[in-house]
């Protein structure tokens, strides 16, 4: 676009795409009939008005047009989250009906208070979800860990009840007590899950009593993730929301391997984090990493690899939880993770790369 040049582009972009990713970031129509005003030349009011108001947005209750400009044609591709929390109950709906406003498609996790490991469970999760869901896919996971039963694994894919199974290692961030402990005496889930196709979605941390967060993911990698992809090579493996260069460097060099990688250990590092004060909205495990581990994400996203792929792990809390002295981890970041994903491509001139990150 020339619109920094002269102030001006084709009501094409300037309604259906400009004004489709104000309305998809969810910016109130007065914002941006302001930012129209003081950035185009024919910023005058009777061509704004209806522009903004009426075209754009139809914001205006159908008083100038029948539908918004944007339904003429699919002008914008709308993207895929692969890892994101709903939650549960009421705020379950509420996180439902923000990712619907800005996905097509969505991988959501099963580390409920009671995490999702048999059939009854997924069930009335799915139940839940799927008389509320608007416009969106919603592929469901499993929680694995010792007490699910192969038997009734089986049965759920026949009825393609789920799309992949989420292994937590135990403790390692919120609702992960149930997770695992010894990785090892998970191989006949690992053997059904490489027999039947199944991918297989992995927390890829390594903890312990008195480690080094910051040194758990590479842990992990060389205790074992080397020791899956060794015994079961054709296991379908997304190691997901990867925050250090040692994971990129994994991802790369091993197949049947692909990666996740969120906005804010994309476009935040640990001075940012808490480099002045701390920010417990930026708060999550695997926590996020210093800026040599930072540029190595950005690099082999923005180069278009297509085994790193975008998962925002966006995972709401209560802001009585959050900004607390014990405060949860997670970072909630539906609103404005694709906008901001957008303008990181876009800066980086970088934008034909873009496409594969999220769709």
């Amino acid at each position: 676009m020339n619109l920094k040049k002269y102030g001006y582009v084709h009501h094409i972009p300037r309604l259906m795409v400009i004004s489709n990713l104000m309305n998809l970031s969810g910016i109130a129509p007065q914002e941006v009939y302001k930012w129209f005003m003081e950035t185009f030349i024919d910023s005058s009011d009777w061509v704004m008005t209806p522009n903004v108001f009426g075209m754009g947005l139809f914001s205006d209750g159908g008083i100038f047009a029948t539908k918004p400009y944007l339904c003429g044609s699919n002008y914008l591709f709308k993207p895929c989250d692969f890892h994101v929390h709903l939650r549960e109950g009421d705020l379950a709906k509420q996180v439902l009906n923000e990712n619907s406003k800005h996905f097509q498609k969505i991988l959501i996790m099963p580390n409920l208070q009671v995490p999702i490991t048999n059939s009854n469970l997924l069930n009335k999760y799915r139940n839940h979800l799927l008389k509320n869901k608007k416009n969106l896919e919603i592929l469901f996971t499993i929680y694995l860990n010792q007490n699910c039963s192969i038997k009734e694994l089986s049965e759920m894919k026949k009825k393609k009840l789920f799309f992949s199974v989420k292994l937590y290692p135990q403790n390692a961030t919120t609702n992960s007590s149930s997770g695992v402990s010894d990785i090892k005496k998970m191989t006949k889930y690992f053997e059904f899950l490489e027999k039947n196709d199944v991918p297989l979605c992995i927390h890829g941390e390594h903890v312990h009593f008195n480690d080094d967060p910051f040194e758990r993911e590479k842990k992990f990698l060389d205790l074992e993730l080397n020791w899956i992809r060794k015994n079961f090579p054709n296991l379908k493996i997304t190691l997901e929301h990867i925050t250090t260069k040692d994971s990129v460097d994994f991802v790369k060099q091993h197949r049947l391997i692909g990666a996740t990688v969120t906005t804010h250990h994309l476009l935040e590092n640990t001075y940012t984090f808490f480099g002045n004060h701390l920010k417990p909205e930026l708060f999550c495990k695997p926590i996020i990493k210093n800026v040599k581990h930072q540029q190595a994400l950005q690099k082999v996203v923005l180069s278009g690899h297509k085994k790193f792929f975008f998962g925002s792990d966006s995972a709401p809390h209560l802001k009585s939880k959050k900004f607390t002295e014990f405060c949860c981890a997670g970072v909630y970041s539906t609103k404005y993770s694709i906008s901001n994903i957008i303008e990181f491509f876009y800066r980086n001139k970088k934008q034909a790369n873009l496409d594969g990150k999220s769709s």
